[in-house]
C-alpha cells in the first residue's frame, strides 16, 4: 500500500474513532442543553477536520493490531535472538552457536555490520 492510501486510511480510522467517541458521549448526555450537545458535536467535527494537521504534526504512535512473530520481528530489527539454544531467525544457519551461555540463560545477538560485541544477557 503506498504512502498516500495508508495515510487516508489513517485519518479515516482516526475520524470513525473520534465520531464515535462524539455519538457515545452524546448518547450520555442526551437530557443537556442543547447548546452542550451542539457544542460537543462542533467539537467533534473540528477535531475531525484538524485530524490531517494534527497527523502531521504531532508524533506518532504506531501500535500493532496482530502480535509480531519472532521471525518477523527479527527480519524488521536486525536483532537476532537466541533462547534455549532454538535460533528465532535465519541467523543460526550461518553459525551463531547455541544461543545459551554457561549458566543456562539466552542470549541476545545484534547483527549486522554495525555490532561490535556481538552479546548481550537477557533478565
Amino acid at each position: 500500500m503506498s504512502g498516500g492510501w495508508e495515510f487516508l486510511l489513517s485519518l479515516a480510522a482516526k475520524g470513525v474513532v473520534v465520531l464515535g467517541a462524539a455519538f457515545l458521549l452524546s448518547l450520555g448526555i442526551h437530557r443537556a442543553s442543547a447548546s452542550t450537545r451542539h457544542l460537543l458535536w462542533t467539537l467533534a467535527l473540528a477535531g475531525v477536520l484538524f485530524l490531517p494537521f494534527l497527523s502531521k504534526v504531532l508524533p506518532g504512535w504506531r501500535a500493532p493490531v496482530l502480535p509480531a512473530t519472532a521471525e518477523g520481528l527479527a527480519a524488521r530489527t536486525g536483532v537476532v535472538a537466541l533462547i534455549s539454544g532454538r535460533s528465532l531467525s535465519p541467523a543460526r544457519a550461518s553459525g551463531s552457536g547455541s544461543g545459551v551461555d554457561g549458566d543456562g540463560r539466552g542470549i541476545v545477538k545484534q547483527a549486522g555490520p554495525g555490532s561490535s560485541s556481538g552479546a548481550a544477557e537477557l533478565p
